[in-house]
């Protein structure tokens, strides 16, 4: 008959936290004004690098349909986090601007944030996933 040592079990005990600390994220994107290309959605951690792909810890890539989709993330370590949306258009895998620097494509931020001259401070956009449960947000390309 095989035993488990006690180091065994005391290092399956520890693992069982680290499962239980994620929650899920569930993200409903509005507005979507036409079907060509895709939108591709980031969740970052980081202020300071927001939204630069520096800062994106999990990502997901769909395909555009007018109206509304939603897309999720499971899993997601407890934390404080902020998401940036863009309706590539083109799909060229870059927000396209104008000779003023403005977006020609659709974007979004969570909480709905905006900024002065670009995009909003991460604090703006930012909400906390719990441990557990699943988070809703809800955000509205502008155009």
């Amino acid at each position: 008959m095989r035993t488990l040592s006690l180091s065994t079990v005391a290092a399956a005990l520890l693992l069982v936290p680290a499962f239980a600390q994620a929650g899920d994220l569930s993200v409903m994107l509005e507005n979507v004004a036409n079907a060509d290309g895709a939108l591709l959605v980031g969740v970052h951690t980081k202020s300071a690098d927001f939204p630069d792909d520096a800062s994106h810890v999990s990502g997901q890539m769909q395909a555009a349909q007018a109206g509304e989709i939603t897309v999720h993330f499971k899993n997601l370590p407890a934390g404080r986090y902020a998401i940036a949306l863009l309706h590539d258009a083109n799909s060229n895998g870059k927000l396209d601007s104008n000779r003023l620097g403005i977006p020609v494509e659709g974007v979004g931020f969570s909480n709905n944030a905006t900024g002065s001259f670009g995009p909003p401070a991460f604090a703006k956009a930012a909400f906390d996933v719990p441990a557990d449960g699943v988070v809703t947000q809800s955000i509205k390309l502008a155009y």
